[in-house]
């Protein structure tokens, strides 16, 4: 049988590889972003927004 404490640790677990995987997920988009041929000033607005997006992503799986 499965312990409230058995419970947290597996959901716990779940949230790190989502955390993980949003990770790679954003270092790619950067990279991608990185590589265009966008404007500087577009480069830097989109990659703001994209670390906005990153960070509200995990935090909405940490809690």
């Amino acid at each position: 049988m499965s312990t409230s404490s058995d419970t947290r640790k597996g959901i716990q677990i779940w949230r790190d590889k989502l955390q993980e995987e949003i990770e790679q997920f954003y270092v790619k988009l950067f990279d991608e972003v990185a590589q265009s041929n966008l404007p500087e000033g577009d480069m830097a607005r989109l990659g703001q927004a994209l670390l906005r997006a990153k960070q509200e992503s995990i935090n909405e799986i940490q809690k």
